[in-house]
């Protein structure tokens, strides 16, 4: 027998991998260059950047808003500090 009249048949997963092997660079060879998307991507950042401005914007909202609360709080407090003396003083028994 020669060599030539010899055929070798493939296993099952080495058929698969070679379909695989040749889809994946038949996929790498006809894809776009990455520089081709370099403009599409300056619009995400530019999306990005626009969403980080009003983040900081928000949160300094909060922090003032924040202030406001604790300042409000503490005149309460001392509001009802002042009437919790002044009701002992008046003797009416509520405490």
């Amino acid at each position: 027998m020669s060599i030539l009249t010899k055929t070798r048949r493939l296993t099952p997963s080495a058929t698969l991998a070679a379909i695989l092997l040749a889809v994946t660079l038949g996929g790498w060879c006809f894809t776009p260059e990455v520089h081709s998307q370099a403009p599409a991507a300056s619009t995400p950042n530019a999306a990005l950047a626009n969403s980080l401005g009003k983040l900081k914007a928000q949160q300094t909202q909060i922090a003032a808003n924040q202030t406001k609360i604790e300042a409000q709080t503490a005149l309460l407090k001392e509001e009802i500090r002042q009437a919790k003396i002044y009701s002992a003083r008046s003797g009416s028994g509520h405490r």
